[in-house]
């Protein structure tokens, strides 16, 4: 992918049973300086996988949270300069405080499992025929 627009083509499935409601994702991208050739951290992202079902702006706080749902759809996220603090507990906020990466975000999608045609049970791409996997995996969009 291009220097300037560089494309992680990264794709996770989640299919357990119980999730904590408070689950953050931590984004941290990494690039190798070119005069040196060492490894630097770029910035951190974050992202809340779940929202309080009684009010979608909110993740919801304590990991005993009954009413959640999932924080589907697709998210631009900007890059911070700084790492979460161990000290805080980790929300999707934590970071709004620092200082962000100029010019620098990352480009997120969260998508709900698709039901088998009985009903009872998630397709999975892992494992799946050509077919069945092209109708699983979305395709990229063209941000040109």
């Amino acid at each position: 992918s291009p220097v300037l627009s560089p494309v992680y083509n990264h794709r996770t499935e989640y299919h357990a049973g119980f999730y904590d409601p408070t689950c953050t994702l931590i984004i941290r991208v990494e690039s190798v300086e070119a005069a040196t050739h060492e490894y630097r951290v770029v910035g951190y992202a974050l992202l809340n996988i779940f929202v309080d079902a009684r009010d979608v702006k909110r993740q919801p706080t304590e990991s005993t949270h009954q009413d959640f749902l999932l924080n589907e759809g697709c998210f631009q996220l900007p890059l911070w300069q700084s790492p979460p603090r161990r000290e805080e507990p980790l929300t999707a906020d934590c970071l709004n405080n620092c200082l962000r990466v100029s010019a620098a975000t990352v480009l997120v999608r969260i998508r709900r499992a698709v039901a088998a045609p009985d009903g009872l049970t998630l397709l999975s791409a892992e494992g799946a025929d050509a077919p069945t996997k092209e109708k699983l995996i979305e395709k990229l969009p063209s941000y040109a």
